[in-house]
Order: C-alpha cells, then sequence, then structure tokens
C-alpha cells in the first residue's frame, strides 16, 4: 500500500512538473519586449535584434545597468559587461565590412555588449558568440573588436531603443537611448569596395543574362570614378548584347574616364544618331552639370538636325546657349520651345526660365 502511495504521489509530481513545462512555451507578453531594427548603408545592411527594458521608475545607470564589470551570479561568467539590452544577447549584424567608431569589422552577426564607467566612457564589445543568454556566459576568448565612445544628454526614453541617424552615403550614426542617456557609435563602409563586390555578384547570376545589368554596373562605376577597367569591360559586355545610345553613352563615358578620349568620341558619334530626342536632351543637361558646355552644346544641335520643330530640341539650346551665358540667344530658343509646347506644364516651366532669362540668371 505504501509503495502504490508513493507511486501515485511520484505520478502526480510528474504531471505537475509536465504541466509547467507546457505552459512555458506558449507565447504571452515579455516584459521587455522584443525588437529589431536595420538600415541600409550603400549596399551595407546593419540590423539590431534586441529586448527593450523599461525604465518603469527604477535608477538605471549604476544600478540595473552596472558600472564597470559585474558578476551576473549565474553562468560561467565571474566578470561579464552589460549586455545593451534585456534577456538574450543584443545581437549586431553586418552584411558587409564596416568600421565601427574606425574599428574595423568584418561582415557577420556580434554579440553586442558595453561597459558603462560612472564618468560616461563607454567601451563597445562585439563577441563572436551571438547566441549565449545576456552575459551570464561572457568569455572574453570571443571577442572580437572593442571600440570606444561616451554617453551624451538625451531626452527621456521609457524604452530602451536603438536609433539610426545622421546619415551619409558612406555611413550612419547608430545610438543606444535609455532614460536620460544616449550612447552612439559610427559605422562606416567602403562605399566603393562594398559596391563593387555587390556589382560583381550580382553579375554572376540572372543580371548578367541582360544587357541591363552590364550596363548599370558599368555606369555607377563610371559616376563614381571607381573601378574603372572593369566598368568598360562591362559596357562593352553591354554594348555587345545590344547597341543602343544608353549601352554606348556608357561605353564612351567609361573610355573617357579612362583618358581615351579619341574612343569615347568615336563611340559617341556612334551613338548619337540612335538616340530619341528625350534621350539627346537628357544627355546634354548631364554634359552641362558636369561642366562639358561646348560638348552640351554640340549634343543640342545634334538634336536640332535630328530632331527639327520639337520642343524639346528648343528648350535643349536654350539651356545650352544659357551655360555658356548667351542669354539673348537662350530667350529666343526659349520663345519657340514656348510656341509649340503642347502642355500648359511644361509652357509653365519654360515662362518661369524665360523670366529668369529676362533678369540674367542661368536657368540650369
Amino acid at each position: 500500500m505504501r509503495t502504490l502511495t508513493l507511486l501515485f504521489a511520484f505520478l502526480l509530481a510528474f504531471l505537475h512538473t509536465n504541466l509547467l513545462a507546457q505552459t512555458q512555451v506558449v507565447m504571452t507578453p515579455r516584459i521587455s519586449p522584443r525588437a529589431s531594427i536595420s538600415q541600409d548603408i550603400g549596399v551595407t545592411q546593419v540590423t539590431i535584434e534586441y529586448s527593450r527594458p523599461a525604465v518603469r521608475g527604477r535608477n538605471i545607470w549604476g544600478t540595473i545597468v552596472p558600472f564597470g564589470m559585474s558578476n551576473p551570479g549565474w553562468g560561467t561568467a565571474t566578470s561579464a559587461p552589460w549586455r545593451a539590452g534585456a534577456d538574450e544577447n543584443t545581437v549586431i549584424t553586418f552584411s558587409t565590412p564596416v568600421k565601427l567608431n574606425g574599428i574595423s569589422i568584418e561582415a557577420g552577426s556580434y554579440g553586442l555588449f558595453m561597459v558603462i564607467q560612472e564618468t560616461g566612457d563607454v567601451q563597445i564589445i562585439l563577441c563572436s558568440n551571438k547566441d549565449s543568454w545576456g552575459s551570464y556566459f561572457y568569455d572574453e576568448e570571443e571577442i572580437v573588436a572593442r571600440a570606444r565612445t561616451s554617453w551624451q544628454e538625451h531626452t527621456f526614453s521609457e524604452y530602451l531603443e536603438y536609433a539610426f541617424d545622421d546619415f551619409t552615403k558612406n555611413s550612419a550614426y547608430c545610438a543606444l537611448n535609455w532614460e536620460t542617456k544616449s550612447i552612439p557609435f559610427e559605422i562606416v563602409v567602403d562605399l566603393n569596395a562594398t559596391v563593387v563586390e555587390q556589382l560583381r555578384n550580382d553579375l554572376r547570376g540572372t543580371a548578367r543574362f541582360s544587357y541591363i545589368g552590364p550596363m548599370e554596373a558599368a555606369n555607377w562605376c563610371v559616376q563614381n570614378n571607381t573601378n574603372l577597367e572593369e566598368a568598360l569591360e562591362w559596357a562593352n559586355l553591354a554594348s555587345n548584347m545590344n547597341a543602343q545610345f544608353s549601352t554606348l553613352r556608357v561605353k564612351a563615358d567609361a573610355l573617357r574616364a579612362l583618358g581615351k578620349m579619341e574612343e569615347s568620341k568615336a563611340v559617341m558619334n556612334q551613338a548619337l544618331p540612335m538616340a530619341s530626342v528625350l534621350q539627346l536632351h537628357g544627355y546634354g543637361r548631364q554634359l552641362i552639370t558636369q561642366g562639358r558646355v561646348d560638348d552640351a552644346l554640340n549634343v543640342f544641335h545634334a538634336n536640332a538636325k535630328q530632331n527639327p520643330n520639337t520642343w524639346p530640341v528648343n528648350y535643349g539650346l536654350a539651356r545650352g546657349y544659357s551655360a555658356k551665358g548667351q542669354y539673348t540667344k537662350a530667350i529666343g530658343y526659349l520663345k519657340k520651345a514656348e510656341k509649340i509646347c503642347p502642355d500648359d506644364i511644361n509652357r509653365n516651366i519654360i515662362r518661369e526660365n524665360l523670366a529668369k532669362l529676362e533678369r540674367g540668371e542661368d536657368i540650369n
């Protein structure tokens, strides 16, 4: 009888434990909600996954977030930094190599930790282990990089958040904001290197099956004055696949960027008769922005020869002569454009530019 009683008690205990275990896998609201934020810098994607603890009236800095290293009191770590969030590791991922506050970081995902000093100095630590729970298993041997920053005063934020700001074409600042402090760090990418590598990878796939892929890749390199020899190879590939104004223009631009002026001129002479009136107009405007005013005017005259009595032709000639400071000629062509312009929107723009020319202002 005693044996049966013990067995029954054991079964009840086992059932109770099993039920508790099952309730732990249902979804209930977290005290510190999970969050994720991503930002593209060029072709580089930066993502931070973290949990957002709340202030809830507590003293944060020096209490909830210890100053310096601390003993988590559990796990294998006896001296650990703050997990820069709550619950699981805060994880930061870079899709390409970057620099974080000047420190080179390879592409990949990293556990993000911080050591906060009472002075406001902050050490940012990236670790190869991104899958641990908090700092309980922090290991110095897993450190990939350390960077330094300092906190700043910030408007009150009840929940911890990461935010991106102060963008340029190759950089952005990220900041951890919580309570009245902000901890910023700068992320910088090598724009040319990362984009060129992306273009090479793209052109190993379906992007290479059409002239558009190599044409766009070559054009980006030319516009950014980088990787010019390979850009010419891509431009040749595009023009061989489809010899038209757009592909030949990019090839001519690549040749010019490489200092091959006569070859560039020959290719452009081949391309100009293939262009539509608007393509020639757009190309002429592009030349003006590049400071090649005489070349632009030649293109606008070629457009006039190929497409006489069209308003974009006269508009282009007005822009060309305006860029040379010959406002009287520009006014004459702009008035011709106004007379044959078919729509009110462009006609009003022409009139606004006429007023500028009459005031002695360049319309470009």
